[in-house]
């Protein structure tokens, strides 16, 4: 198993140098590099996102929204607080899917 690690590392590492050797690394200024900075956006989808995994975990540790299975049929059977942390876990998971599709329609409005 030790092997089958280090041979895959060693791979990765070869395919990282050959790369970088065709990026022209450390052979002067660099060509594409480009510096993100921390925007008011950021600062914003920090603020929402911080706070409702938060809630979610709270939720989690006090039992709220736990569901468990047994091999038997039976309702869904989750009380209004269960279904308002479903959808708060729904809309913390699909966190980068909205901003995926907020970029798209942002596209699509100055393409036009």
């Amino acid at each position: 198993m030790m092997e089958v690690l280090l041979v895959r590392s060693f791979t990765d590492a070869l395919q990282t140098a050959d790369s970088m050797n065709a990026r022209g690394y450390g052979s002067g200024q660099r060509s594409s590099y480009q510096r993100y900075r921390f925007k008011q956006r950021d600062l914003l989808c920090l603020g929402w996102f911080i706070p409702l995994s938060g809630l979610c975990f709270y939720a989690a540790s006090q039992g709220i929204g736990r569901m468990v299975v047994y091999p038997a049929l039976g309702s869904l059977g989750l009380s209004l607080t269960g279904w308002l942390v479903l959808l708060g876990v729904a809309v913390l998971f699909s966190f980068p899917l909205i901003l995926e599709a907020w970029e798209w329609l942002w596209w699509n409005l100055l393409k036009s």
